[in-house]
């Protein structure tokens, strides 16, 4: 199963920690999206986790998808 976080920011690299931590997902089944790319570049390569250049290509990936967004973006 994959599952795919659209937002980069202290939830998500909380959450990403702690699935990664649990060993319920290895970072290979993990992917992320996020509108500034360079932030989404240092936020995989810190996680050991797939970009995906898109919500949309991250949905064709995943089977879960968490988005991870202040309510006002």
């Amino acid at each position: 199963m994959n599952i795919g976080f659209i937002g980069t920011g202290n939830l998500a690299n909380a959450m990403i920690a702690g699935v990664l931590k649990s060993g319920m997902l290895p970072g290979n089944n993990i992917y992320a999206y996020d509108i500034d790319a360079a932030k989404l570049d240092v936020f995989c390569k810190r996680h050991g986790i797939r970009p995906s250049e898109s919500s949309a290509q991250l949905a064709e990936n995943c089977q879960a998808i968490l988005l991870v967004v202040k309510p006002a973006d």
